[in-house]
Parts: structure tokens; sequence; C-alpha cells
């Protein structure tokens, strides 16, 4: 059953495709800003708070702002295209939810730099220049992580720069999105991004292995130039 219903979408959206028209075969130039919610920041300490343990917590990041760029190219209802995009997120506390539950305030950012090579499928509607999509992405980015706090076994202590490393890994992004085209050259852009590059390893202030798990929610407004 699966397998029918498989091909009666693809039969379906073929048709779909052929009863709206193709999309121009053409290069593309875009520019995007970006707003990014960091999915709460699970993190591993080991030997913290004492020798022996493992302290488990999670980061409440602020939402941060990004931009991008990218070029591509798109013929009939597909688009391929190369990304670069930054991303920064500001910290704001932290909770241990392990060997005890304390909440503290914490400064420090989360800065991602990545390069994505990303594929679109375009769906025709019937209202006039107005095209949603979907898309998938993978890639490289590299995340700094700067995590300025007091302990949580003595909070009172005076914050310290626990947390400043840099780790360079892949990463993955799902896309949906709607594009209004402005002119025959020129399209506006809104989506949503999932993006995850999962986790990040390095070295806090005391030489221990501290683990952070990374993934972000984005919104994104943006203009694509064909030429």
């Amino acid at each position: 059953m699966k397998v029918f219903l498989t091909l009666g979408f693809a039969a379906a959206l073929g048709a779909h495709v052929s009863a709206h028209g193709q999309e121009a075969n053409t290069w593309y130039v875009g520019f995007g800003l970006a707003t990014g919610r960091l999915d709460e920041a699970n993190q591993t300490v080991l030997n913290a708070p004492f020798p022996g343990s493992t302290l488990q917590l999670s980061n409440s990041i602020e939402t941060g702002t990004g931009a991008l760029i990218s070029v591509g190219h798109a013929r009939d209802a597909w688009r391929v295209e190369l990304e670069y995009g930054r991303q920064n997120n500001d910290s704001d506390s932290y909770t241990t939810q392990s060997p005890f539950v304390a909440t503290l305030p914490q400064d420090g950012s989360t800065d991602i730099r990545r390069l994505m090579a990303n594929a679109y499928f375009s769906f025709r509607e019937p209202v006039a220049r107005l095209r949603p999509y979907l898309g998938l992405g993978v890639g490289r980015a590299e995340v700094s992580v700067v995590r300025i706090n007091a302990v949580a076994a003595a909070p009172t202590a005076p914050p310290q720069r626990r947390v400043d490393f840099d780790e360079t890994g892949s990463a993955w992004q799902a896309i949906a999105g709607v594009s209004w085209s402005i002119s025959p050259k020129l399209d506006l852009s809104a989506q949503y991004r999932w993006w995850d590059r999962g986790d990040v390893e390095g070295l806090d202030l005391r030489g221990e292995r501290v683990v952070i798990g990374v993934a972000s929610h984005n919104l994104d407004l943006g203009l694509r130039y064909a030429f």
C-alpha cells in the first residue's frame, strides 16, 4: 500500500508541475537576514562539580541574528546552491540537572559560521507569482562557544571564562519556505530552517572535556536575483 501511495503522489506531483509550467534555467545570487533560536543546549562537563563526577546542565540562549549569502542554479522545479551563513546567540543562564539542581546567570555567546550545499524543490500554485518550496542541505560549520559564569557549587564566586573553544564539523538543515516573484529576475523569499550541528567538544578552564549540543530554529527573509 505504501508503494502505491508513493507512486501516486509522485505522479500527481509531476502532473502538478507540468500543469503550471517550469522554472527558468538560470543562475542566481541570494542574500538574506535571519533570526535564530538555539535549541536548549544540553551540556556535560567531566569531573565537575567534584572529581569523578559528571555535571549535566542545559544552557538558556537568547534569540540571535544572522545573515546568509548564496549562489545557485535553477532548472525546472529544482534549485541547487552553495550558501554561506553566520549566526550569533548570546548566553542568558544555565541550569544544572545532575548531580544537583541550580540555575545561575551566564554570559558569553555561541557563534556559528557555516558553508552548506542545498537542494530545493518548488511547487507551482495557482496563485500568481507565489511558489512554496522544500529544501535539504548538508555542509560544514565552525562553532565558537564562550561561557562566563560562576560554578554551581559556588554560586557567589566571581564569574570566570569557564569555556572558550571552537570546533568544525558536519552539519545539516531542512528548509520550508515560500517565494514571491517581484519581477522576472527578482524573488522575495521567507523560510523556516532547522539547522543541526550535533555535539561540539572542547576543554573547559580546568582542561576537562565539555560536550555541548548545538541546533537552531531559524526564520529567514531574503532576496534572490537571477542573471
